[in-house]
């Protein structure tokens, strides 16, 4: 191969690189993060020794001052140990949180949330349309939120909330 072909490959390595970390984002392993509530997660980053505080993507969950929002919390927080955690970031929110997607033993975080009725999809934000069907059959079979009566979804709560 001479010179030019092995710059050539190594562009095209370089390219495809940098494509997958635009699209795909980082993957770290993590153990035992803490979730704030059922949607805000911390965890300790050994590759920056900081702190992360992260949003999860696509859904969204009670507030704690909401009824179920400490069950949320503290269901999701109880799937995360003696787990394989993998945490992916795929950006920044307007409070500078990091949004993630989270996989507890290669399984999406945020569909076994709506799954179990620990959350809302949250339509507003939502890039995996599959969660929507996830969300309307843990609905039918009244799963953890969709039992409560009456029923405020998180982002109607804090509108209407007085601080």
């Amino acid at each position: 191969m001479n010179f030019i072909e092995r710059l050539f490959t190594a562009l095209f390595i370089l390219v495809l690189l940098i494509a997958y970390v635009m699209f795909c984002g980082f993957t770290t392993q993590y153990n035992l993060p803490f979730m704030h509530d059922g949607d805000t997660i911390y965890y300790y980053d050994s590759t920056t020794s900081k702190i992360i505080h992260g949003r999860l993507n696509n859904i969204d969950c009670p507030e704690l001052s909401q009824v179920y929002g400490v069950n949320s919390r503290d269901s999701v927080q109880y799937l995360l140990h003696n787990t394989n955690i993998s945490i992916i970031t795929t950006g920044i929110d307007k409070y500078n949180r990091d949004l993630v997607n989270v996989f507890i033993d290669n399984k999406p975080l945020d569909s076994i949330i709506i799954a179990n009725g620990w959350g809302y999809v949250y339509l507003k934000y939502c890039k995996k349309k599959s969660l929507i069907i996830t969300e309307s059959i843990a609905r039918s079979q009244k799963k953890g939120v969709w039992n409560l009566q009456p029923l405020q979804r998180p982002w109607d709560y804090r509108r209407h909330k007085r601080f």
